[in-house]
């Protein structure tokens, strides 16, 4: 009988652990019977191996089992006959067999219930938890921290990604799920509630269940379509929790078991420690870190790049770009820290008048901390207490030359009531100069084009010239553009934390492109125009046509090895940085931000690819510079060559002494005329040291990526 017994348990477990797919989708009141049914089946079995154990006899249990029948039957046949004649039923009560079953029966049914009490209690725990784990196959996204924000990006992610639904075969909530902390704004059941909608899945969170997860979505990385990249994100209102999460993870990448290629992490955070912790991770995974206000600039400056402010038809791109910042604290630091990046343009000089009760102090820390900024902007200042109209009239004395007002009413500390008042007041100052109607309620959601994957229209020529001046009021909810009579919104949670803005795939796939044409790609030649030809031309299947042997597409993981040779966060968004400047680049050459024709290279014209190379060498001077970069002279160039010669020994290709990292210093912070003579002083020094690193042309660098514009385009699916 024992064998009879072993073999049922091992068809009842492989029955439920191979329908537990099924069991997972229950509602929870089905996950619950299911569970009781199954702790009875339990009890059950094991009374019977007690039975067999203690009494060791097949014949002895069943005759107590036919004996229980025949008396069961007798009793009920009694009661049915002689109502109530209980003498007639007693004698059947009294059977020596009966009383032995009624007390056996009485002891199972005892811690039958037992046992299911506490299944009652434990039993929903047991099954999401079974739940949780058995349904992480399907997993994309696991979201660290429960609140407004963590919410809101749940949503957009479940209300986007149809794409990865639709492949996968499967519904948004085993594709979300959340990691509820203790010091969370939203509780566990709160979480439940509010995701019913779109059906994520949420837990407890603790360092052991997180690191158990945290290797479980850094070792699965393959769907039912191949190979794809799981994401976590830790949207954690604390600095010390966004800690101990960072801890696990660093844990995680020491020992192995997180594989960069399968998992990208997102921190969201404010806190420099939290930036430091995560540069150093960024050495072995793929990590970043973004604050919100940088994720809400980035929302902004995809719908309203700075060269949308120029007609680029008409070449007004060469005039200045003027801004004025009211309220120059976090916000609008870190705002013209990306204008002053995004508003380089050849011929035109960016100018930004920074008005703040406390500007001289602001003004010089923030020069402080980026000593060659006269490269890239002209500053000025203006001190006014905020809520005055000092604004209104500074305005009215420059309005006729504006590009950008924003104006700051959330971190300078203004009321909110005296801030609508100020925005007002500028709306109506900014309307009667433009003579537009600056009725607020004139809303339009779709100004101009974003740059996110598929979300482009490849129909229209150029993006349309903003009104100007444009106005930018930031208050607590996010950022409100007033473009002439329109109004757009850019709230906090509907368009900071999106999976467009924040994980951005298509902008950080053109990045490891932009890194692999600045290091490997072959350079395409003296001549512009690439060859065509059919004897040097290669079928490349991705895009469907014939393209250039120097632009043969490499596969993934010749780009994802070269990504990982990059050990720095520094160098990453430099890359990044490179990438969301490409559209401006196409742009200036009046073709469309998404321009892809392979046969038609902006590249081919010879008199155009010097100002592109120039434009892009002053982007990439104003992105150093925003950095804290300076420039190192010849003389440092060179005592920097023999500082290395002297500590190189046999290496000799470590002379090369362009730049001191450790002092943010390189010598092609110059003007674009000068860096010939960088190149030339540098190659000198290579030679007089016997260095064996390859000679440079920083020139052609700066045109390379110009060359290779199209080709990145056609690659990433920008269009």
């Amino acid at each position: 009988m024992m064998a009879e017994i072993i073999v049922a348990a091992v068809v009842t477990s492989a029955v439920f652990l191979g329908s537990f797919g099924k069991i997972a989708r229950l509602s929870r009141r089905g996950q619950e019977l299911v569970a009781l049914f199954v702790f009875a089946v339990a009890i059950v079995s094991l009374t019977s191996i007690y039975y067999y154990c203690y009494v060791q006899s097949e014949t002895e249990i069943l005759g107590y089992f036919s004996a229980f029948l025949r008396s069961l039957f007798g009793a009920i046949a009694a009661v049915v006959n002689v109502s109530n004649d209980y003498a007639a039923i007693a004698p059947v009560l009294n059977s020596s067999s009966v009383l032995t079953l009624i007390y056996w029966f009485a002891i199972m049914l005892a811690v039958s219930a037992f046992v299911l009490a506490i299944g009652a209690i434990f039993g929903r725990r047991l099954i999401d938890s079974l739940r949780w784990r058995m349904s992480f196959r399907a997993t994309r996204y696991l979201i660290v921290g429960c609140n407004e924000d963590s919410l809101a990006l749940g949503v957009n992610i479940a209300n986007h990604d149809h794409r990865l639904i639709t492949t996968e075969k499967t519904d948004a909530k085993r594709v979300v799920r959340y990691l509820a902390c203790p010091d969370d704004t939203l509780d566990l059941e709160t979480m439940l509630a509010r995701t019913q909608d779109f059906g994520a899945m949420v837990a407890e969170y603790s360092p052991l269940t997180f690191a158990r997860d945290l290797r479980i979505l850094g070792r699965q990385g393959i769907g039912r379509n191949g190979p794809r990249r799981n994401h976590l994100i830790i949207a954690l209102p604390f600095y010390s929790d966004a800690l101990e999460a960072l801890g696990q993870i660093a844990d995680g990448a020491a020992d192995g078991s997180l594989d960069r290629h399968r998992l990208a992490i997102h921190a969201i955070s404010d806190s420099t420690t939290v930036a430091k912790t995560v540069a150093d991770l960024a050495r072995v995974l793929d990590i970043q870190c973004l604050s919100q206000d940088e994720l809400l600039i980035r929302s902004y400056l995809d719908a309203y790049p700075p060269y949308r402010f120029f007609d680029l038809l008409e070449a007004e791109y060469e005039k200045d770009f003027n801004v004025v910042i009211y309220g120059f604290r976090s916000f609008g630091q870190r705002f013209l820290d990306y204008l002053i990046q995004n508003g380089q343009f050849l011929g035109s000089r960016m100018k930004a008048l920074l008005i703040d009760p406390d500007i001289e102090t602001l003004a010089a820390r923030y020069r402080h901390h980026r000593p060659a900024l006269d490269l890239c902007v002209d500053l000025s200042t203006e001190n006014a207490d905020l809520g005055s109209m000092r604004l209104l009239d500074v305005l009215g004395q420059k309005l006729d030359d504006l590009d950008l007002i924003l104006i700051d009413t959330a971190d300078a500390g203004v009321g909110a009531s005296r801030g609508r008042e100020l925005v007002e007041d500028v709306v109506e100052l900014v309307s009667r100069v433009s003579g537009d109607s600056g009725d607020p309620g004139d809303s339009d959601a779709s100004v101009g084009f974003t740059t996110a994957a598929g979300s482009a229209d490849c129909a229209h020529s150029l993006a349309s010239p903003v009104g100007k001046p444009l106005l930018v009021a930031k208050d607590e909810s996010g950022l409100t553009v007033f473009d002439g009579g329109r109004q757009r919104v850019f709230a906090y949670r509907s368009e900071v934390f999106s999976e467009e803005n924040l994980i951005n795939s298509a902008l950080d796939n053109r990045a490891r492109l932009v890194n692999y044409v600045y290091n490997c790609a072959p350079d395409p030649g003296p001549d512009c125009a690439p060859d065509v030809s059919s004897d040097t031309a290669v079928s490349d299947v991705s895009l469907g046509t014939a393209v250039p042997a120097h632009l043969a597409y490499p596969d993934t993981a010749t780009i994802d090895r070269q990504w990982e040779k990059i050990h720095d966060v520094f160098t990453q968004d430099s890359n990044r940085a490179t990438a969301a400047f490409l559209p401006a680049l196409a742009a200036l050459a009046n073709k469309p931000p998404t321009y892809a024709d392979l046969e038609n290279p902006i590249s081919a014209d010879p008199d155009l690819l010097p100002k592109l190379a120039e434009n892009e060498h002053l982007r990439w001077m104003a992105f150093h510079v925003v950095k804290g970069w300076q420039p190192l002279s010849l003389d440092g160039m060179e005592k920097e060559c023999a500082r290395r010669a002297q500590a190189a020994g046999e290496d000799k290709a470590a002379i090369k002494g362009f730049q001191k990292t450790a002092r943010r210093q390189h010598a092609c912070l110059v003007p674009f005329a000068e860096i010939d003579i960088v190149t030339r002083r540098y190659n000198q020094l290579l030679k007089h040291y016997g260095s064996t690193a390859p000679t440079r042309d920083f020139v052609r660098e700066d045109t390379k990526i110009i060359r290779y514009l199209e080709w990145i385009n056609s690659r990433t699916g920008y269009c």
